[in-house]
């Protein structure tokens, strides 16, 4: 209903956080703070008690688009996908630092992306989810890819995987 709402694990309540239509993805930081892609408006966040949302990063142009942001572990770095609906071929993950407007690119990719402990940026390249180092002190990708899985299905950039806090992946 255009709404970002969450649900209680104790009673399975769904509590409304914000307004948000048409989202594409988003984020829950142990820092309190949910970031999401908005359809139009870029990325937006949000404090998981509620509130009024924020716009984090506007889009440069009319034709460029955010979705699936991911927290890095300082949680003032993002990772998300960005693609331009005039050039759909140059869909790239970039990171972005929060209240900075710095945006750098970091991998050319059309699916999202995901920090994984203690370390490495996972992602789709052709079918296969890959790990590639990433060094948090540069905040830049090192060295070559590893294929974790391969034929991974990906539906508008979003990667058919999952990633816990504790390094479980499914």
């Amino acid at each position: 209903h255009g709404k970002l709402k969450r649900i209680e694990i104790a009673n399975g309540a769904p509590r409304e956080l914000c307004a948000a239509a048409f989202p594409w993805g988003g984020a829950w930081g142990k820092n309190g703070w949910i970031l999401f892609a908005v359809e139009g408006e870029g990325i937006e966040r949000v404090r998981d008690s509620g509130g009024e949302a924020e716009n984090v990063v506007r889009p440069s142009g009319p034709t460029v688009q955010y979705r699936w942001p991911s927290w890095l572990p300082d949680e003032r770095h993002f990772l998300d996908r960005v693609i331009d609906d005039g050039s759909p071929d140059a869909a790239r993950i970039v990171l972005h630092e929060l209240g900075s407007g710095v945006e750098k690119a970091v991998l050319s990719s059309g699916s999202r992306a995901e920090y994984a402990a203690p370390g490495y940026i996972l992602h789709l390249q052709g079918r296969n989810l890959v790990a590639r180092r990433f060094d948090l002190e540069r905040l830049e990708v090192v060295g070559e890819s590893v294929v974790l899985a391969e034929l991974v299905r990906e539906t508008q950039g979003h990667t058919a995987f999952s990633l816990s806090q504790n390094g479980l992946l499914a």
